[in-house]
């Protein structure tokens, strides 16, 4: 829990008082113990000592200079003490709460900022909300601007970016997370779209199949779209055979028709390529690769279906169209 500095002064103000307090209180008993008295009083004290026969009186004088000597070390001790203490605990605290402000500045600039951080000072607690919603706000404008560079502009999916970079990542994952499969489609006939019905209705082509995709895939899976009428899913730690079953589900799945415009109605027909990351890939395109030679034989075989390219066999002909 974080304390004001005020806080810990005012502590310590009170013991360095009363130590100040208990040395003057000492020091004046053993003044007027010490001798240094009125005449009157030095010679009744002379005459009462000649009374007496045995020496206790100046015993116990010595008993209490002794005890008010003590007194006045201890205090001494007790305020060089507590002077030492309330400089290490300010010092303490300051490159403590100096440390967390520095985690926090280096967090924020990673990108991950933490709901809270200790501190000790409640003078740095302050700075520290005051910069922490700072920085979280900034970390939302920057995840907001990033996010509208890793965005297809049109399809309102992933643009060929961040799936290179997505990509990237899961094949650097592949050895220890497993290996993922990558699908890459192609609208069949999209050229023809633009050409008997305009630009418009070929983007409306690309924006209601990337909604239509996003409806269909996991939300564990990965859907781009490359440029044009290319798209990319990547089922992410996902083996090729699991991969296949999803790829029919996806044709079971996506409607048969799409509108364009108000009297245009477009049938939907999509051929795919389907490979998955190999342990023999060296560069994470090398799957990519792959699966756009899938994509061209399946082209070359007719259209609307999807051929599989398998790193361990090869490309595969046989049971793999997968067609609509």
């Amino acid at each position: 829990m974080a304390k004001s500095l005020t806080w810990i002064y005012l502590r310590h103000l009170l013991v360095m008082l009363a130590c100040i307090g208990v040395i003057a209180v000492s020091g004046y008993q053993l003044y007027t113990r010490s001798g240094i008295m009125p005449r009157q009083a030095y010679t009744q004290g002379i005459a009462a000592a000649s009374k007496s026969t045995t020496g206790p009186a100046s015993s116990v004088s010595d008993d209490s200079r002794f005890g008010y000597l003590l007194l006045m070390a201890v205090a001494v001790l007790t305020l060089i003490v507590t002077e030492i203490r309330l400089y290490r605990r300010i010092l303490y605290g300051v490159r403590h709460d100096i440390k967390s402000l520095g985690r926090l500045f280096r967090d924020v600039r990673n990108g991950k900022v933490r709901v809270d951080y200790p501190m000790i000072l409640t003078e740095f607690s302050d700075i520290f909300r005051y910069l922490r919603d700072s920085g979280t706000r900034m970390m939302e404008k920057q995840k907001h601007f990033r996010k509208m560079g890793l965005l297809d502009h049109l399809s309102q999916i992933n643009n060929r970016r961040h799936f290179e970079e997505r990509l990237a990542e899961l094949f650097a994952l592949a050895k220890t997370n497993g290996p993922s499969s990558v699908l890459i489609i192609d609208l069949d006939h999209f050229k023809s779209v633009n050409d008997r019905h305009g630009h418009d209705a070929g983007d409306a082509l690309i924006v209601s199949f990337s909604a239509a995709l996003k409806n269909v895939v996991r939300k564990t899976d990965f859907v781009a779209r490359l440029g044009g009428d290319e798209f990319c899913i990547i089922y992410s730690y996902t083996k090729l055979e699991q991969a296949k079953m999803l790829i029919e589900r996806l044709r079971r799945e996506l409607p048969r028709e799409i509108p364009l415009t108000r009297d245009v109605v477009h049938p939907l027909r999509w051929t795919g390529g389907l490979s998955v990351i190999s342990d023999t890939d060296v560069k994470f395109d090398d799957v990519l690769w792959r699966a756009d030679q899938a994509l061209l034989e399946a082209k070359q075989a007719g259209r609307n279906l999807s051929r599989v390219y398998d790193p361990s066999i090869g490309l595969l002909k046989k049971n793999t169209n997968l067609a609509g």
